[in-house]
């Protein structure tokens, strides 16, 4: 039986494409052929599946299944693997994010039916866990039933549900209302996320990151030595359980470094006078050596300065030297300022380049020119976002979460600035993510940029993504040059 979309890693010709601009040479994680044993395949835009009654049927490259299909199923979407970026069914465990379910019985068993070895659903809202004695081929599904699918592999028997990045413990102080927009499921702004962070030092907390999982916050205390902590600490915060704990385990000091990208194909083309975002960069870091990271978008600032982000930690501060594709390329300009420790920063273009407002096309995935920066406030979780590096080509996740954290303040009499970033949940497709996927733009379905790409866990689940929601309530804007 034939495949649902064909996933190779053919290319198609730029010059008998649209005309949407694709790179000249494929980024692979891997050194090895995308369609060799073991080497997962991206899922580009790839349809969703529609399962609904009655019975099973297979028109064309859209299968249908009703609940009670087991075995069935089960050997069809082995047949025609690789699965589908989203899976929907006849019931929907998320409701566009205004509520929230476990599924029935009849549900998992539906679930278990597509998925051979699967012997265990679950929800932790807003994710899905399947259970796996042994996993499934890669690439998996990232959505299905409405929620973000979580793979996870372990015999059956007891088992704990997995805390994401570690929740910490809940507070059993009493409740907190704060004077803000704050609600299930609808991302808050910074704005309010501030006001949670007042509120809390006033009772004599000392945040130092705030986090909003949908239905609960995790709060990163610096004060691990107050006495009664935990029965002190708000049990909800305007209705959403609270908890506290006082490590960081998805702030390293430095981006994660899971793979050299030596190791893989990278795109290190050189592309002329006219750059877009997702082109390979290249700076000295501490010590001489090279660094190599990904480029941004260019902003319009307010006072008309056109700037194109980057990843900060690329460049030693007092030199700033950006080059294209590595240092033997050409110097295409200079990093002129960054944002505290958000690894935001700013480059100069050289005035003869020009730079684009859309990143690279993908097999099955036709880029569009960005069309400005994204209001958080109108994501849902759950919404697909996805980034594109020199080094692992096209990425597809979900929004998961948003945050504040402390930034050291330049101002005097201000101690410290907060400043946003989001968290996306990548399925666990992509464990080789390279050190040099470091800012690339984040976007979402709409193709508006939220924020840059930093590191991801080493689990490949979830990925930190410094936040552009202050720039754009400082009336930044996305142009082009």
């Amino acid at each position: 039986m034939a495949a649902l979309v064909p996933m190779t890693p053919m290319r198609v010709p730029a010059s008998l494409s649209s005309a949407h601009p694709y790179r000249k040479k494929t980024p692979s994680p891997t050194s090895s052929s995308a369609s060799s044993p073991g080497t997962p395949l991206r899922p580009f835009k790839i349809p969703k599946l529609d399962l609904s009654p009655p019975g099973l049927v297979k028109s064309g490259s859209t299968i249908t299944a009703s609940r009670t299909v087991t075995t069935t199923a089960s050997d069809v979407f082995h047949e025609v693997q690789p699965y589908p970026l989203e899976i929907t069914l006849d019931f929907d465990l998320f409701q566009r994010g205004s509520a929230e379910r476990m599924p029935t019985v009849d549900e998992s068993m539906t679930i278990m039916a597509l998925f051979p070895g699967c012997h265990s659903v679950d929800c932790s809202h807003p994710f899905l866990l399947l259970r796996f004695t042994q996993l499934p081929s890669k690439p998996w599904p990232l959505k299905i039933a409405g929620l973000s699918a979580w793979f996870i592999q372990s015999e059956p028997g007891p088992f704990a549900l997995p805390l994401p990045l570690g929740m910490g413990k809940m507070g059993l102080g009493p409740d907190l209302t704060v004077d803000a927009e704050i609600s299930r499921w609808t991302p808050p702004t910074t704005a309010a996320l501030k006001a949670v962070v007042a509120v809390l030092e006033t009772l004599s907390f000392s945040p130092r990151v705030v986090q909003w999982w949908g239905w609960y916050f995790i709060v990163e205390l610096d004060d691990s030595s107050v006495p009664s902590l935990q029965q002190k600490f708000p049990r909800k915060i305007n209705g959403l359980v609270g908890y506290f704990r006082h490590d960081t385990p998805l702030r390293p000091q430095s981006a994660l470094r899971l793979k050299d990208p030596a190791q893989g194909i990278s795109d290190n083309e050189v592309y002329g006078k006219t750059l877009r975002p997702g082109v390979m960069i290249s700076g000295i870091k501490a010590g001489g050596d090279e660094l190599l990271t990904t480029s941004g978008v260019c902003l319009e600032s307010p006072a008309g300065e056109r700037l194109v982000t980057c990843a900060a930690h690329g460049f030693l501060p007092g030199d700033g030297t950006v080059y294209h594709p590595t240092r033997q390329g050409e110097a295409i300009g200079k990093v002129v300022g960054s944002i505290g420790t958000s690894d935001i920063a700013f480059m100069r273009l050289n005035a003869t380049l020009k730079y684009a407002k859309e990143t690279y096309s993908e097999l099955d995935y036709d880029a569009q020119p960005f069309k400005g920066l994204g209001d958080i406030k109108k994501m849902k979780m759950g919404d697909f976002v996805y980034f594109n590096s020199p080094f692992n080509g096209l990425c597809i996740g979900t929004y998961a979460a948003t945050d504040i954290s402390r930034l050291p303040s330049d101002e005097p009499g201000i101690p410290h600035q907060w400043f946003s970033s989001d968290i996306g949940h990548f399925g666990q497709n992509w464990e080789e993510v390279l050190d040099g996927s470091c800012g690339a733009a984040v976007w979402n379905e709409e193709f508006e940029v939220l924020g840059q790409f930093r590191f991801m866990d080493k689990g490949g689940r979830f990925a930190f993504m410094p936040s552009y929601q202050e720039l754009r309530h400082e009336g930044y804007k996305l142009v082009e040059i």
